[in-house]
């Protein structure tokens, strides 16, 4: 029994559940719960086609009793008709009607009946099966679905193939189904018929991804495998999308998909995406171009944008129970369109209908508190909720922070929502969902503003409120106390690079006295072997050269007296380059290279030798030591000496140049050369020359075989 009590109110018999009240005013879904009885029907928990025409209401029964049921809107009263083969019930598994009259309907052993509800007369209509297995199979078997032409014309398909029937209900038009494809063997569901050439007839085959075009006009098959995500296993839907170019939105166990058949793009829209669940049962679309979509968790609501790529980005309102829906799953099949632009769905819990313009988002919105302020878990007392009081002042020692929210929200404040920023911490709005409280530790000193807005459960947002919190500076974070600090770091830092300055200096000041005092004593050695033992030494030559004189008829005496003279001679010279070593005047490299160039000038000045020279320009300005400088010399000496002597060499070549601080000396002759492992183990001063390199971690290199001349190499590192 169903009785209309007036605009607001519908009151409906319960089967076993009592006299239940549907509210027509204040939720938008008017729902028809599930075991509602009016007269003779009983609404099933497994409602699967629904429909309406002219305010008459269709659905089918897909459970005992499987029957095509019928609600008149308008008097509210109900009939069920159920049909029968040679005095067998059938058992219906769909119908499908273009107006109030004519119903199409399916049966479990693959009849298809036409039935006239004014004459009730029944008469199932005669199908050329291509497949004769096909009356062997007991589940779904019947997919109508009205073709997009003028004409409206009606397409049904079965386990093995599709038709059409003509205005006289004869089947025509009939096309085998061949699967090739893997995906099953038997059709699961037809659905966007057109007239187009290329996409007649879309189907999906055994329910599992993967679906099927089939033009008509042209005999030709198109199967689309790879679509999506590879996981999915089961289509429930594919609808076109005139407004988007007529591309397909396909509903499976794991989410809704859009699909470009042209153009094989595609996008996926799942419950990370926005809806209530994976599993969507179908999908209508307002005149505003919204989606509805049925799912195992609600129901959504989608509007649609368009991307910089093209492709529709969705945006999800959904609903649930909370919002009056008979339930939040719902069934296969079980949604359309009637014309007055209404929306049936039916589901577990009964049937809904609803007007899709008249589920207008709510414009009242919560209002945020923050009710308390806990500092290390213990609160402050104030005389009021938090948000009234502004602002906080914190000693450093409070860094522990909890603060406790609400929003005062009287329609549904179980689904409230929130978001939250601390500025100076958080880089953006957090947000929390019904989590009403939240906790930061270890708080740096400075200022922060805690800001706080609620959404309803249309997911609106408030105005966010905000409080400022304070934690104070200790003294010796303070910018005074630091600066004082670094000040004074400043001043001991200096004083200590003052002091050990002035030790450094001071020891340099010593170390550059005694070398004064060692130069100083160097320069009075070299004056007084000069003035002492040279000014003897030239006394004896000249001696010598005056009695030589005097003696020149004495053979012998002459003899003796040259070789006096000779050695006074040498150690003049001797002495000359002593005193060139020690005196600290010729330190630098420049001079000693000089003196070099100077000396070996002399050294041929009397021989038939001549001497070339390759002196590097601009040596750097460094010091030699005095040590340094006497073993050069000595080694040069001994070299141009064996020269002159053994070589019989017609040019000497002396190479000067200096690169990566080490200082190269190179002499050449284009003499007779000489075996060297002979020379060296005769131990002459060929080894002398070696070892005095050595010495100062040099290298001395000799290269000379005979007749092809001789080079003697040096290298030195020049101290800075």
């Amino acid at each position: 029994m169903l009785t209309k009590l007036n605009n607001s109110f519908l009151w409906v018999n319960g089967n076993g559940t009592g006299l239940i009240q549907i509210d027509l005013k204040s939720k938008p879904f008017l729902t028809i719960p599930a075991q509602t009885t009016i007269g003779p029907i009983t609404v099933s928990t497994l409602t699967k086609r629904v429909w309406s025409l002219k305010n008459q209401l269709w659905f089918v029964n897909h459970n005992n009793p499987y029957s095509l049921n019928h609600i008149d809107l308008e008097k509210w009263t109900g009939e069920s008709f159920q049909f029968t083969n040679e005095n067998k019930k059938l058992l219906i598994s769909d119908a499908y009607s273009l107006d109030n009259e004519n119903f199409f309907v399916g049966s479990i052993e693959n009849q298809i009946i036409h039935f006239n509800v004014k004459t009730g007369k029944q008469a199932e209509i005669d199908v050329p099966f291509s497949n004769k297995v096909a009356s062997k199979f007991s589940s779904q078997n019947l997919s109508g679905v009205a073709s997009r032409s003028k004409t409206r014309s009606l397409w049904f398909g079965n386990r093995f193939q599709f038709f059409q029937l003509s205005k006289n209900h004869i089947a025509k038009n009939s096309f085998s189904i061949t699967d090739t494809s893997g995906y099953g063997n038997y059709m699961w569901q037809m659905n966007a018929v057109s007239d187009s050439l290329r996409y007649g007839v879309w189907f999906t085959m055994g329910g599992k991804l993967g679906f099927h075009s089939f033009s008509t006009q042209q005999n030709e098959y198109i199967t689309f495998k790879e679509v999506g995500k590879s996981d999915n296993k089961h289509i429930e839907l594919i609808q076109r999308n005139d407004a988007l170019n007529q591309n397909l939105w396909i509903c499976t166990e794991n989410g809704l998909l859009y699909f470009e058949p042209e153009t094989g793009r595609s996008r996926y829209f799942d419950k990370r995406k926005g809806l209530p669940d994976n599993f969507t049962y179908g999908l209508l679309i307002d005149k505003n171009e919204n989606l509805w979509i049925p799912t195992n968790r609600g129901l959504a609501r989608a509007s649609i944008e368009i991307d910089a790529l093209g492709l529709p980005e969705l945006i999800f309102k959904n609903f649930t129970v909370k919002d009056g829906l008979q339930s939040n799953e719902f069934n296969t099949f079980g949604y359309s369109e009637d014309d007055f632009g209404r929306f049936w769905l039916s589901g577990i819990g009964g049937i809904n209908m609803f007007y899709p313009d008249s589920i207008i988002d709510d414009s009242s919105l919560p209002k945020p508190i923050i009710k308390q302020l806990l500092v290390s878990n213990q609160p402050i007392e104030t005389d009021t909720v938090v948000s009234l009081k502004k602002h906080f002042t914190l000693s450093h020692e409070n860094r522990d922070l909890t603060l406790e929210y609400t929003g005062i929200y009287f329609r549904r404040a179980e689904d409230v929502t929130y978001a939250y920023k601390l500025t100076g911490f958080d880089e953006d709005w957090i947000y929390s969902g019904k989590e009403n409280r939240v906790r930061y530790t270890n708080l740096k000193p400075g200022v922060y503003k805690f800001s706080l807005k609620a959404a309803n459960y249309d997911a609106v947002w408030s105005e966010p409120i905000s409080v400022w919190i304070t934690i104070l500076t200790p003294f010796w974070l303070s910018w005074w106390f630091i600066s004082l600090f670094v000040l004074a770091l400043i001043g001991i830092i200096f004083g200590i690079i003052r002091y050990y300055s002035f030790l450094k200096v001071k020891q340099l000041l010593r170390e550059l006295e005694k070398k004064e005092l060692i130069n100083k004593e160097r320069s009075r050695i070299a004056q007084d072997l000069h003035d002492e033992i040279g000014a003897n030494l030239t006394q004896i030559a000249m001696l010598s050269e005056l009695v030589n004189q005097e003696n020149s008829d004495s053979s012998s005496g002459k003899v003796s007296l040259t070789k006096v003279a000779e050695a006074a001679k040498s150690g003049v010279n001797n002495l000359s380059e002593i005193v060139w070593s020690l005196n600290p005047k010729h330190d630098n490299l420049e001079k000693v290279v000089s003196y070099i160039q100077e000396y070996t000038e002399n050294f041929f000045k009397y021989s038939n030798i001549r001497v070339l020279f390759d002196i590097q320009e601009n040596v750097p300005d460094v010091t030699i030591a005095s040590d340094i400088r006497h073993a050069l010399l000595m080694c040069i000496k001994e070299a141009l000496n064996n020269a002159l002597k053994y070589s019989e060499a017609t040019t000497i070549w002396l190479h000067i140049s200096t690169e990566n601080n080490r200082l190269r000396i190179i002499i050449q002759d284009n003499g007779i050369g000489f075996t060297l492992s002979e020379e060296l183990n005769k131990g002459n001063g060929i080894g002398h020359i070696l070892s005095r390199i050595h010495r100062f971690n040099g290298t001395a290199q000799i290269e000379t075989s005979p007749n092809n001349g001789c080079e003697v190499k040096f290298e030195l590192l020049l101290r800075s």
